[in-house]
């Protein structure tokens, strides 16, 4: 309530349905964080794309958590998936084996941008990681990383779904919004 916008955001564990994130203003830090993944810290109301999560990045932020992966870093476009591979329990299957609906969050010197891509249905199919990125480089942003795309992909403005969820495909639900662990809530000041 009284978000101006809401997009999904973290990946949780499939087994036991828990954000891979951490409130470091109440003190709670997930055990289940997982190493060389990046993050999106908030600290002092502003979000920053981290690549790793340290003791010290912890002491200093409000809140954390963990997502991926890169898309663009420093300018730079990232194409090694490699560490997502090597945590096939993250996810049903493999992150990129089909074009997919995507969340993004990134931003340039001036703003952030929340970004949906619609998939998995008639009127679209989807990205692959690597078109999203290569869209993404023509906006010239500064980093920009994957969120917790597929079926949770939802952007709300004003209280309103602006985007078309591809709904609970397993279920053959089209069109429905679907629980998610966490959201990244923006306000205005």
């Amino acid at each position: 309530r009284n978000a101006l916008f809401g997009i999904n955001a973290a990946f949780y564990d499939i087994k036991d349905k828990i954000p891979f994130m951490g409130f470091c203003s109440n003190g709670y830090i997930n055990d289940n964080l997982i190493q060389n993944i990046p993050f999106v810290i908030i600290k002092s109301g502003k979000a920053e794309i981290v690549k790793n999560l340290n003791q010290d990045v912890v002491n200093q932020v409000d809140e954390f958590f963990q997502v991926g992966p890169l898309l663009i870093w420093q300018g730079q476009e990232m194409k090694d998936y490699s560490y997502f591979k090597e945590n096939k329990d993250l996810f049903d299957r493999y992150i990129d084996e089909l074009p997919a609906p995507r969340s993004v969050f990134a931003y340039d010197e001036n703003h952030y941008y929340f970004i949906t891509v619609d998939g998995r249905s008639k009127e679209s199919a989807g990205l692959f990681l690597g078109e999203l990125t290569e869209f993404l480089m023509k906006l010239n942003l500064i980093n920009a990383i994957n969120l917790d795309g597929g079926s949770s992909t939802t952007l709300v403005y004003k209280n309103k779904v602006i985007n078309v969820p591809s709904g609970i495909p397993w279920k053959m639900i089209p069109k429905l919004e679907r629980s998610v662990s966490s959201v990244l809530l923006g306000f205005t000041v």
